[in-house]
């Protein structure tokens, strides 16, 4: 058997084999664009494969992918949460440090607590005073990041920079 390809802008996105004692136009349509495999200066058959680049005349190893994105934490500590949002101006630095020493508020969460709803406003006083992790998915993540003029577009880049700190 013979190998052709197919390139789409210079990339290689279809390889077929047809066989070897058949011209490559008897397989394939002319419009299809397939090219035969190219030989080495000895005659060799060029190895092959979709997502190599192909420039008209030689074949070219695929470009390395990037590596993979770390995956996003799904729990930041007090300390990493208070110590970012103090990094991107949303508190002060001593709001974050009154937050993880005795467990005060900072100002724009005390004022987002009393926009909320009379019942919500004591639960939701108690889980921040108390938490000593955040939780990404946590249903009162999305509410904590209003109260700093965030949402969910911010969620995961928030959390993976504070748990670089």
């Amino acid at each position: 058997m013979k190998t052709a390809f197919r390139a789409v802008s210079g990339i290689v996105v279809e390889v077929a084999t047809y066989p070897e004692n058949a011209k490559l136009s008897d397989c394939f349509h002319a419009d299809l664009g397939f090219v035969p495999q190219p030989v080495d200066q000895f005659g060799k058959p060029v190895p092959v494969a979709v997502g190599m680049t192909w420039d008209g005349h030689a074949l070219l190893p695929a470009p390395a992918l990037p590596p993979p994105a770390p995956p996003v934490p799904d729990v930041i500590s007090d300390r990493q949460c208070f110590q970012q949002l103090a990094a991107m101006g949303k508190i002060s630095q001593d709001e974050a440090i009154a937050a993880v020493t005795v467990g005060a508020l900072p100002k724009a969460v005390s004022d987002g607590i009393a926009a909320l709803p009379a019942e919500q406003q004591f639960p939701a006083r108690m889980l921040l005073c108390g938490a000593t992790e955040f939780h990404r998915l946590h249903p009162m993540a999305l509410v904590f990041l209003a109260f700093f003029g965030l949402g969910e577009p911010d969620r995961d880049p928030l959390w993976t920079a504070a748990a670089a700190l």
